[in-house]
């Protein structure tokens, strides 16, 4: 994924795209692969976003675990 690509652009794309996506009659291919293209691009910043919280989390986790296990 390009990091020119803003969350505000992905999140003000065409409200119709889910329905070229799903009716692909009235689309051209370029026009159903740049939907799809977005849409894993949303994806992509909704894990990242979600990643921020629980990989810390798992690692303070984890980092407790062992000092209880080993430290003492």
């Amino acid at each position: 994924m390009s990091s020119s690509v803003s969350a505000t652009a992905i999140l003000a794309a065409d409200p119709l795209d889910a329905d070229r996506l799903l009716n692909p009659g009235n689309s051209t291919l370029e026009e159903r692969w740049a939907v799809w293209q977005a849409r894993g691009a949303a994806h992509e910043l909704a894990v990242a976003r979600k990643s921020k919280v629980v990989v810390p989390v798992l690692a303070a986790l984890l980092a407790a675990g062992l000092y209880l296990l080993l430290g003492r």
